[in-house]
């Protein structure tokens, strides 16, 4: 029932041919202790970007738009693998020269990378939050230190590493998103319930990823089938606490 789910899906695969694997990949808050040398990485495959202008929007830990979070990134050239969004304090700390952030990233907070349309095609929070904001893919991130970033790695989770602003990412160190999240119920298969699971877009940048930090928070600002995602979520944790 899966394999038969996955081909509808992978059949509708050009609603999804441009700018749908983009991925919030990295976050600096601080380094040497100064706030104003930070930076966000996007990652893409190399897709086409027609949905022109793009933006990224910073958040804080409650799901609110912070000041100067609305950064404009403007056109994205087709091919694109990597898009720099850094502060003029980070560029002169790196000798990099990134699209211009003047908000100022907290410890504990979210971006999304947004197109013209207004969908959030992916939402990364790190560190603990109240009320996590649901783009098409959504990710969770330990919060960086200082001098350290939260860094995507191939399987989707984010590490604690030293900076790579404006290049590949490198291993690091595990850590919890958020030390105070309650445990997540171990996942039980949906055929446990005699049903399948709707399938999930086969190459979406949607993970919880909770490093082993538990669960987080409330949810807002998603998209239809993420919503679905956490409804779904929620019916099988009912069903497996039933007598």
């Amino acid at each position: 029932m899966r394999s038969v789910g996955f081909l509808v899906l992978a059949s509708a695969g050009p609603a999804w041919a441009v700018d749908h694997q983009a991925i919030v990949d990295e976050v600096l808050v601080s380094k040497n202790n100064d706030t104003t040398i930070q930076f966000i990485e996007i990652q893409d495959p190399g897709e086409s970007f027609p949905n022109d202008p793009y933006h990224l929007e910073i958040y804080d830990a409650a799901g609110t738009l912070i000041t100067g979070g609305n950064v404009n990134i403007g056109d994205v050239a087709s091919g694109t693998t990597r898009i720099y969004v850094s502060t003029a304090a980070a560029d002169t700390a790196f000798g990099t020269t990134g699209i211009r952030m003047t908000a100022t990233l907290p410890a504990n907070g979210q971006a999304c990378f947004i197109n013209t349309g207004g969908v959030k095609i992916h939402c990364l929070a790190w560190g603990c939050i109240t009320q996590q904001i649901i783009g098409s893919g959504n990710s969770r991130a330990p919060s960086p230190p200082d001098n350290l970033s939260a860094q995507l790695q191939s399987s989707f989770t984010y590490q604690l590493a030293t900076p790579t602003p404006n290049a590949a990412n490198i291993a690091g160190t595990i850590d919890v998103n958020c030390p105070t999240d309650p445990p997540v119920d171990d996942f039980i298969p949906p055929d446990d319930f005699g049903i399948d699971a709707p399938a999930a877009r086969p190459d979406a940048p949607t993970h919880d990823n909770n490093n082993g930090g538990g669960g987080c928070c409330s949810a807002s600002g998603g998209s239809g089938s993420a919503l679905l995602a956490l409804l779904v979520s929620a019916s099988f944790l009912r069903r497996r606490r039933r007598p």
